[in-house]
């Protein structure tokens, strides 16, 4: 996710109004800082009550979540800015 996260950053920003940026910056920190402790919580949860390929196959499923969401996202935005160059 890290390579991508600041892509994913940018184009939500760009998306936005420049008054809007401030307020979008600070979600993103927050929202970051949530993810990256309760990922870590989880992981040392599972890492404790399952076995090492357990834990594996298991952080298979998230990171199949991300990938939907990121193609998701990138349709949605093409989407969005198709119909902006067309109006």
């Amino acid at each position: 996710m890290a390579p991508i996260y600041p892509v994913l950053n940018s184009v939500m920003l760009s998306a936005l109004q420049k008054h809007q940026h401030a307020a979008m910056t600070g979600l993103i920190v927050v929202f970051s800082a949530l993810g990256g402790t309760t990922g870590s919580v989880i992981t040392g949860y599972v890492f404790e009550h399952f076995s090492g390929q357990h834990a594996f196959y298991l952080s298979l499923v998230p990171i199949s979540l991300i990938f939907i969401s990121v193609i998701i996202f990138k349709k949605r935005t093409h989407a969005i800015s198709q119909h902006a160059v067309n109006s």
